[in-house]
């Protein structure tokens, strides 16, 4: 039987103080990894050859980084950022305008400032399983619009390559042990060679 929380932001809270915790004590240069719960859930212990430190925040959106993100930056000191938000802007009860989503989204890449950062697109689900309907798939296609077109004018890269979750996921969109670690892999797949 599985655990089924009272307080459903009672992890988002403790998770938060976890990782500004964290990254306090982080040494720098390593790559951060921030999101939402795939990001979380992700097996992505290395990647291009530097330690990660993984910042994913299941249940998190665009917004609520926005507060989030500056002081985690400046404390940890990453050499680069990869960031993987926007499934739980893209749910049926998330009703931000897409226009606010851009903001807070651009506002996110404007904090990283010169470091190199990969902007990962919202992955394709499996609609039909567990938690698959919640997801708006044309909201889903604006917010990668909205990314990929911020991304590059950031001067960041936008990668949908490594997104794969067909398969792979225990629910329909976050993944089954073999697909963090197959997530993890073509993550590495993306470093410059």
């Amino acid at each position: 039987m599985r655990y089924r929380a009272k307080w459903p932001l009672q992890h988002e809270f403790l998770r938060t103080l976890v990782v500004q915790h964290q990254a306090e004590q982080m040494p720098p240069g390593r790559i951060m990894l921030v999101g939402d719960s795939l990001t979380e859930l992700a097996e992505v212990p290395e990647l291009c050859g530097r330690r990660t430190f993984n910042v994913g925040i299941a249940g998190s959106t665009a917004g609520d980084w926005v507060p989030l993100l500056p002081g985690l930056i400046a404390r940890a000191k990453p050499s680069a950022v990869v960031i993987g938000l926007g499934m739980n802007d893209a749910t049926h009860k998330i009703s931000t305008p897409i226009a606010v989503w851009e903001d807070n989204f651009d506002q996110l890449l404007a904090t990283i400032g010169k470091r190199p950062a990969l902007v990962m697109a919202v992955p394709v689900i499996e609609p039909a399983k567990g938690l698959g309907p919640a997801i708006d798939l044309k909201r889903r296609k604006a917010i990668n619009d909205s990314a990929r077109r911020l991304a590059i004018r950031h001067g960041f890269r936008f990668s949908e390559s490594p997104l794969s979750v067909r398969g792979e996921t225990f629910d329909g969109i976050h993944y089954d042990l073999p697909g963090a670690i197959k997530f993890g892999r073509r993550m590495q797949a993306l470093c410059p060679a």
